[in-house]
């Protein structure tokens, strides 16, 4: 018993407060870019990121390539396709920390509308490592089923980004966010074609880092910069950027997304 007891890491809430502690000096930008696209980027922004990863490595989780390539995946417990894989974490340790704090900074710069209390926030971690396969081609640009996303990186990575994407529906035309492309029914029906096909197919496969093709056109990146902040709405098309083959370091990030 004495044993269990002592494996298990245990904090009172000052103690979780205080692994959370931000910078008074962080730095904090705003950007636009095309097609409406706008992104927050905030510099330096935990006080102590190396405390923020030794309590989230305490949280167990499914590796659903592992459950695949070990023939179960019939019995998958994560329903995520995220690259790599991801630990679910209790929104309710962030409630009095990192949750108010990245609502501000979103309020400050006119990006939401809705009140704090109108907010429904998810946590969970994204990890991705060097020879990770890929899932799906999961790879490939996509939108997210929440509002906004916030990506906090606690690693260095040198080629390491969010890319972003304009799909290409011709006569020079571009869409970046998905309930724009609904109005141009053709690309919406190929669209919708190339995603059942793609997510239909539980296969494992090699990683790319996706660079664009006729369809998807990156148009921008943002750096995956250790101790910062990447804020955006989740309905414009982005990929993850991450070199599997020649990144020697995992990519390790906590994401906290308003639903």
């Amino acid at each position: 018993m004495s044993d269990i007891l002592s494996s298990i890491q245990r904090y009172d809430s000052k103690e979780i407060v205080d692994l959370m502690e931000v910078n008074s000096d962080m730095q904090v930008e705003h950007f636009q870019l095309e097609g409406g696209f706008q992104y927050i980027k905030i510099y330096n922004f935990l006080l102590y990121p190396e405390r923020l990863i030794d309590f989230l490595k305490g949280f167990p989780t499914e590796d659903r390539t592992k459950t695949i390539l070990n023939g179960n995946k019939d019995n998958l417990c994560t329903d995520s396709t995220a690259p790599g894989f991801q630990q679910p974490i209790p929104h309710t340790y962030f409630n009095n920390t990192l949750s108010p704090i990245l609502f501000n900074v979103l309020k400050h710069y006119h990006m939401l509308k809705f009140t704090y209390k109108m907010c429904n926030w998810n946590y969970y971690t994204n990890c991705c490592y060097p020879e990770m396969p890929a899932f799906n081609e999961n790879y490939v640009p996509h939108t997210d089923p929440f509002s906004f996303a916030a990506n906090i990186f606690l690693t260095d990575n040198e080629d390491s980004s969010t890319d972003l994407f304009k799909i290409n529906i011709g006569d020079g035309k571009y869409i970046y966010r998905a309930r724009d492309l609904s109005r141009h029914h053709k690309s919406w029906l190929e669209e919708k074609s190339r995603r059942e096909i793609k997510n239909n197919v539980n296969e494992i496969s090699k990683w790319k880092h996706w660079e664009g093709d006729d369809t998807y056109v990156r148009y921008h990146s943002i750096k995956a910069d250790f101790n910062s902040v990447t804020m955006y709405k989740g309905d414009y098309y982005h990929a993850l950027g991450y070199d599997a083959e020649l990144n020697t370091d995992v990519r390790y990030s906590l994401v906290g997304v308003i639903n």
